[in-house]
Order: C-alpha cells, then structure tokens, then sequence
C-alpha cells in the first residue's frame, strides 16, 4: 500500500515539474504511517487503510504545496532539477550542455571518461553558478517573461540570451557575475 501511494504521489510531482527523488516520496508516506497509527480509532467505523489514505494525502498535498511554493515563488532550485537527475526528460540538463565535449573522442572507454570528468566538474559548482547553467541550458518560464519585457525596453533587440541578462535576472552584482565567469573559466576552461 505504501509504495502503491509513494509511486501515484511522485507521478503527480513529476507531472507538475518537480523533480523529487521516488525514495524521498515513499520516506514521506512512511512518516505519514507511522504518524497515523496510534491516532486511528476502529470505532470511527473507517478501515485503517481508509483513514491512513485521506491522512496520507492531505499530508502528501501540504507536502507537494510547499515544494511547489518553494520551487516557484521563492526560486528554490534542488540540486536534482540543476543536474538534471529527471530521467525522460526531454530538455537538455546542465550535464547535457557540459558533455558536449563527448563527441570529440573516439572510443567508448575515451567518451566515458571525458563524462566522469564533465559530471565531476559539475558537481565542484557553486549553487549559483549552476544555476546560471541551467538557465542558459533551459529557459524559465519567469526568465523568459523577464527577457521579453527586457527586450520591449531596447532599440536593439537580443536575439539570445546573455550571461549579462540571467545575472541581471538573477539579481547578481557586478563582482558576483566576474566571480561566477571566473569560476566556469577555471573549472571548464572555457570564457563565456
């Protein structure tokens, strides 16, 4: 019954977008169990099983409703969603964008290497920095609202996205922004 839950559950946070390891979710029903046991009254005349499902899911939505405002209203991004640990998913995650260098070797043995060493490198980021990728890798929503109304503003239109614009969207400072450059130079070796 708990993984049966656990799974209609992480579907639903897949389905809205957020990218929520299934072990965290099936943790978060048995908390819900062990919380709901010694509350349960048989003469309420409702099966356990009943009482454990409306308990389960009202605690489930307040749950997915805090990681939702999380994820949106406060710009709260797990590390899962920057890695990209979504399996299926359609766009391109900070990993994609970093193995590009995977099609310049030969062998299986070479390709596998350069991407231990991409993901290896991925993780050394700063939260920051990372999410600088991932905007750069997959444009919001918000900072696509926030580029277009930039853009109205401006004689010259951009025709892309800048790391000038996700730092100004991201309200970075100056020095913050040379910082963030500095560290995808060092780390990647390359100047964006």
């Amino acid at each position: 019954m708990l993984h049966k839950l656990a799974r209609k559950g992480w579907g639903r946070l897949q389905e809205v977008g957020l990218s929520t390891p299934y072990e965290d979710v099936f943790q978060f029903m048995c908390e819900s169990f062990v919380r709901c046991q010694p509350k349960y009254d048989p003469a309420t005349g409702f099966t356990f099983s009943a009482y454990y499902g409306r308990s389960c899911w009202n605690n489930f939505n307040k749950w997915a409703e805090r990681l939702c405002l999380e994820h949106t209203q406060l710009g709260m991004v797990s590390v899962e969603v920057l890695g990209g640990a979504s399996d299926g998913d359609e766009s391109r995650d900070v990993y994609e964008f970093l193995d590009a260098a995977d099609d310049d070797h030969d062998t299986p043995e070479e390709r596998l290497e350069a991407r231990q060493e991409s993901h290896r490198a991925a993780r050394a980021l700063s939260p920051v920095a990372k999410q600088v990728i991932a905007l750069l890798v997959h444009q919001t929503p918000e900072f696509m609202a926030f580029f277009d109304e930039r853009n109205a503003r401006l004689t010259k239109k951009f025709t892309a996205v800048t790391l000038g614009m996700i730092f100004e969207f991201l309200e970075l400072s100056k020095p913050k922004g040379r910082q963030i450059k500095e560290e995808l130079r060092r780390i990647y070796g390359v100047d964006l």
